[in-house]
């Protein structure tokens, strides 16, 4: 059983779907915390679930349950030593907050007062 972890903050992205193969669709959806020290987290959406995203929207708070992967690569023929990677593969998502809405038109700018003219006149510094 792969390791399962909460990714809760706000959609900074939701990437296209990928069409990889005849049978294999990506889509990338990034999460970002918040807080002091807000992370984004880009997290693997695959297949059927790809489908899932279009009823979310950026700005919108979620909180994402994903499993975690891992794996190393070495390049062939070398000693170097290996690169390992960790990957967060989407498994559900659950809206914390309603779809971010279009902003209701600003109202027109007031203009403002008149400043009265001031009692004394200015002086520059003189120094």
């Amino acid at each position: 059983m792969k390791p399962t972890a909460i990714v809760e903050g706000v959609i900074s992205q939701i990437g296209a779907s990928e069409v990889k193969t005849a049978r294999f669709t990506k889509r990338d959806l990034i999460v970002t915390t918040e807080g002091e020290y807000p992370d984004p987290y880009k997290i693997e959406v695959t297949n059927d679930n790809c489908l899932t995203l279009d009823s979310f929207q950026v700005g919108q708070r979620v909180q994402v349950t994903v499993n975690i992967t891992g794996r190393s690569w070495q390049k062939p023929g070398t000693t170097e030593p290996p690169k390992f990677f960790t990957d967060l593969r989407f498994q559900s998502i659950v809206a914390l907050s309603q779809p971010v809405t279009a902003a209701p038109a600003a109202a027109a700018p007031v203009a403002a007062a008149p400043v009265a003219a001031a009692a004394a006149p200015f002086t520059p510094f003189e120094g």
